[in-house]
C-alpha cells in the first residue's frame, strides 16, 4: 500500500520537509543523479508568480535530500517559453535559490535532445527528451495544485512533459495514454504537490489564487495525483489519466488503497471550480 504524505502549514519550507520526513517507503541512494524537475510553465502562461511552484519547497527538497546523503543535484524546468525561460526563473527566485544552494538551474527545452524507446508505450513508440533529464536517473516531479481543460487536473504526472524537447503539442491528443506511456519510462521516484495556492477553473484571470497551504508526497506517482485531485473536491477514478494509469499497472489512483499519513484528506479538501 503506498504512502501518500499531507501537511498543513502557511511555511512552505517546513510543510514540505515534514511530508518528505512522513514518508518511510522512500528509497534515497547516495549514488543516485537527481533531478528536481519543477512546474513553473504557469507562470509563462499568466503571469503571476504564484501561479508556479514556490522555490522554497524546492530549498527543503533540496535540503532533504542531501541531509540524506545525496549530492549529485540538478534542478530543472521545460515549460516552453523560449527565450522567456532565464528571466522567468530570475523573477520567481529559482536562480537565486540554486546560486545559494551551489546547483546547476537547467533549461530543459534548451538543451540537446535524446531520442529514448518506449517498450511498454501503447501509442509513443519513442520521444525526445532533454539530455540531462535523460542521464538522470532519480527524477522528482514537482508540481503545483491546479485543474486544466485538456485532463482535469495537471499534477505530478502531466508534469512529466517539461523533460521533453519542443514542440510538445503532440502530447494533447490521446493525452491519458501518452502521458501513461511517458510515466512508464520517467516514472518519477519521489512526487511532491506544492499546493501553496491552488488554481481552479481556467487559471487567471478567470479565477483567483485559493489559500491551501499544503504539501502532498509520496513515490507512487498516481497515488499522489489521485490524493491532489481528492484535495480539489474530485474523485480521482473519474479523471481520466489516473484511472488509465491505474489499469495499466502505473501506480493506485484508489483512495481506499493509499495510506495516508498526516492530514486527513477531508481536514484540507476545498473543491475546485471544473475547467469545463
Amino acid at each position: 500500500m503506498p504512502i501518500v504524505s499531507i501537511v498543513k502549514g502557511e511555511d512552505p519550507y517546513i510543510r514540505t520537509m515534514k511530508a518528505l520526513e512522513m514518508l518511510d517507503d522512500l528509497d534515497l541512494p547516495a549514488q543516485a543523479r537527481v533531478l528536481v524537475k519543477f512546474n513553473l510553465a504557469p507562470y509563462f502562461l499568466f503571469h503571476e508568480r504564484w501561479t508556479g511552484v514556490d522555490p522554497r519547497a524546492v530549498y527543503a527538497i533540496v535540503d532533504f535530500l542531501k541531509d540524506h546523503g545525496m549530492g549529485d543535484i540538478v534542478v530543472g524546468e521545460g515549460p516552453a517559453a523560449g527565450e522567456k525561460v532565464s528571466a522567468g526563473f530570475e523573477d520567481c527566485g529559482y536562480t537565486a535559490l540554486c546560486r545559494d544552494l551551489g546547483l546547476r538551474l537547467v533549461d530543459l527545452d534548451a538543451e540537446e535532445g535524446v531520442d529514448v524507446s518506449i517498450p511498454d508505450g501503447k501509442v509513443l513508440r519513442s520521444v525526445k527528451i532533454a539530455k540531462t533529464a535523460a542521464e538522470r536517473d532519480f527524477r522528482i516531479s514537482v508540481a503545483v495544485l491546479r485543474t486544466h481543460s485538456l485532463c482535469l487536473v495537471s499534477l505530478c504526472m502531466k508534469n512529466l512533459m517539461g523533460i521533453l524537447t519542443p514542440p510538445k503539442g503532440f502530447m494533447h491528443d490521446q493525452f491519458e495514454e501518452k502521458i501513461c506511456d511517458l510515466c512508464s519510462l520517467i516514472k518519477p521516484k519521489l512526487s511532491v504537490i506544492d499546493g501553496s495556492i491552488g488554481q481552479e477553473g481556467r487559471g487567471p484571470p478567470d479565477a483567483g489564487p485559493i489559500r491551501m497551504d499544503v504539501t502532498v508526497a509520496g513515490i507512487d506517482v498516481v497515488a499522489v495525483d489521485a490524493v491532489g485531485a481528492a484535495i480539489m473536491g474530485l474523485q480521482p477514478e473519474r479523471v481520466p489519466y489516473l484511472k488509465r494509469a491505474q489499469e495499466r499497472g502505473l501506480g493506485t489512483c484508489d483512495l481506499g488503497k493509499i495510506q495516508i499519513v498526516g492530514e486527513p484528506i477531508e481536514s484540507v479538501r476545498h473543491p475546485f471550480k471544473i475547467p469545463f
